[in-house]
């Protein structure tokens, strides 16, 4: 129970009365002030939304920095690669270009290789490829076989 304090007035000053609230009154309502919670409202929700936003779109930003950073490593490889590759078959030129086929015929006489005979040639008769999918084929069969008989 809480006891109030009223004031009474006089005739001089007139005939109001002020509640005046007393010790434990004051302590009940701070502590409510304390305990309750801040409730969201519109303005809230928009600034976390923002918040949430920036921290998207500077994740988007780190990983497109990412990105550009790998894309430009993977340039400088294939840079790379093609210089290895143009060397490899300069070097590969120089080494068919430095080779003496003389050498090579008195090392395979050495072993025993003559060269062959008349007889020991065979020749072999191929025929043009032919490609199966190939439409203007298959219609050309067609025509001969259907129209000129």
């Amino acid at each position: 129970m809480t006891t109030q304090k009223r004031a009474k007035g006089n005739g001089d000053t007139g005939t109001s009365s002020r509640y005046i609230p007393n010790d434990r009154s004051n302590k009940a309502e701070r502590n409510r002030k304390k305990t309750k919670k801040k409730q969201m409202n519109g303005m809230s929700y928009v600034m976390m939304a923002a918040a949430l936003l920036f921290i998207v779109c500077l994740l988007i930003l780190i990983q497109h920095n990412i990105i550009s950073s790998l894309d430009n490593q993977v340039r400088n490889l294939e840079s790379t690669l093609s210089e290895q590759q143009s060397l490899n078959d300069s070097k590969e030129g120089q080494l068919i270009s430095s080779r003496n086929l003389e050498t090579v015929e008195t090392a395979a006489r050495g072993y025993g290789m003559t060269e062959p005979k008349a007889d020991q040639y065979v020749y072999v008769v191929t025929q043009p490829k032919t490609n199966a999918n190939d439409q203007s084929n298959v219609v050309i069969k067609w025509w001969n076989e259907h129209i000129n008989k």
